[in-house]
């Protein structure tokens, strides 16, 4: 398990208490992290460091990974590349139905009940429509400097 001290090494000392001092602030502070897969990914490799360099703050960090299919996954990949600037790409209603789907079921099993629930990318986007209460932060990992319009006027709602 990853520990905030095991960085003194390549930061220094000062770095790392300065960390732990900023962390005092929100010591205890309930973080749920959501992405869509625990492992062969940059987001499950970030997150495999990141939540227990958290706890090793204070900080009551938790992440969860949402349950889909083979379509979802599909309809995500889809959904990725258009936010990626492929803009031949359409959701239809029937991609959208299984995508609010998933999410919909997922907000119904997975924990969210945070402080601060911190959404990455855009495959567990939704939740936050079928949860209420906590603060919510969509951190989106991929370029979206060019988006298809289309896809996006659909995902900024939530």
């Amino acid at each position: 398990m990853r520990h905030i001290r095991d960085y003194e090494p390549i930061v220094g000392r000062d770095e790392v208490e300065s960390i732990v001092s900023l962390a005092e602030r929100v010591k205890g502070a309930r973080v749920i992290h959501v992405n869509a897969t625990a492992y062969g990914g940059g987001v499950a490799e970030i997150l495999k460091s990141l939540v227990p360099l958290a706890r090793s703050v204070g900080l009551n960090a938790k992440w969860e990974v949402l349950r889909g299919n083979k379509e979802f996954f599909a309809v995500t990949k889809a959904i990725h590349n258009a936010l990626q600037g492929n803009m031949s790409i359409e959701l239809s209603e029937e991609m959208r139905k299984i995508y609010l789907e998933v999410n919909s079921r997922n907000a119904g099993i997975l924990d969210l009940e945070g402080d601060v629930v911190m959404i990455h990318d855009p495959q567990p986007l939704p939740l936050v429509e079928f949860r209420e209460g906590g603060r919510w932060v969509w951190r989106c990992h991929i370029d979206t400097s060019q988006p298809n319009m289309k896809v996006w006027s659909f995902l900024k709602k939530y």
